[in-house]
């Protein structure tokens, strides 16, 4: 069986982070280990009051946990940190791992808004070097290129120039692309190739939590196969789907276990025929 550890963060209310993601985990047939960076009130952008786990223990548990699990685990998925400590705890441990696909969600900010401290943002300039495929949304991938995006063509550049600016990342996923004449797109760039992703903007659509629900599925379909673009499909496609059922439902929160499990297989052909 496929293992994922998931170090992100917790929350009293929301469904974002690390409780999206054990509802995404525990649809697919994986061993999962969750970790929380924080534990919050609410969603880091509203929350009234949390703690961050950052003393010496936890970053000492943190490094031993990689130390532990490095022969087992075959993704890494990070998301939300509260701190640069816990980065650098993180980079102490992922040095002495090969094996695993290690994906980040470079989780900064949404809506030309900032939520993370300063010193978080500038870690990502040292703790992308460990990462294999990172998925930020539009604005989080404007933070880390420092500069405003123009078009699709810029886009790219800006991701190809990620990509060859560390060693180890592959594939860069960029969420809620929009210009004039794109809504909500997602893109997907490789070294040798880029994908632009149309989906129909669903204005009713304004769940949180989705770029971790997101991030969580394409660790899914890659651990069911070893294929980050054709699993980016698939992921995308699944949440798209499970988005219609919530609107469909009135739901008040994105619900991935209202996803029908009969159309997993439909889904993920149509995923395997985009690539």
């Amino acid at each position: 069986m496929k293992s994922i550890l998931s170090v992100q963060s917790n929350v009293l209310i929301g469904k974002v982070g690390n409780v999206i993601s054990r509802d995404v985990y525990a649809q697919f047939p994986l061993e999962c280990t969750f970790i929380d960076t924080v534990y919050f009130s609410g969603v880091a952008s509203q929350k009234k009051f949390g703690i961050t786990f950052d003393n010496n223990d936890w970053l000492k548990f943190i490094e031993k946990t990689l130390l532990l699990l490095r022969n087992k685990l075959d993704v890494i998925h990070t998301g939300y940190f509260g701190s640069a400590k816990q980065m650098q705890a993180m980079e102490n441990g992922l040095q002495i791992l090969k094996r695993p696909l290690v994906v980040v969600d470079p989780v900064i900010g949404d809506n030309e808004k900032i939520y993370v401290k300063d010193c978080v943002v500038q870690q990502y300039q040292s703790f992308l070097q460990y990462a294999t495929v990172i998925t930020p949304n539009f604005f989080e991938l404007e933070i880390l290129c420092g500069q405003k995006i123009v078009d699709l063509s810029h886009l790219f550049n800006c991701c190809r120039k990620l990509i060859n600016s560390f060693d180890k990342l592959q594939v860069v996923i960029v969420t809620s692309v929009q210009f004039a004449n794109l809504q909500n797109n997602v893109v997907i760039v490789n070294k040798d190739q880029a994908f632009e992703v149309k989906k129909k903007f669903i204005t009713d659509a304004k769940f949180g939590g989705c770029g971790d629900a997101f991030t969580s599925l394409l660790c899914c379909y890659y651990c069911q196969n070893p294929d980050i673009i054709r699993a980016a499909y698939q992921a995308i496609n699944h949440l798209y789907t499970v988005l219609e059922i919530c609107i469909e439902n009135n739901c008040s929160y994105l619900n991935i276990e209202s996803f029908p499990q009969s159309t997993s297989n439909a889904i993920r052909e149509k995923g395997n025929k985009h690539v």
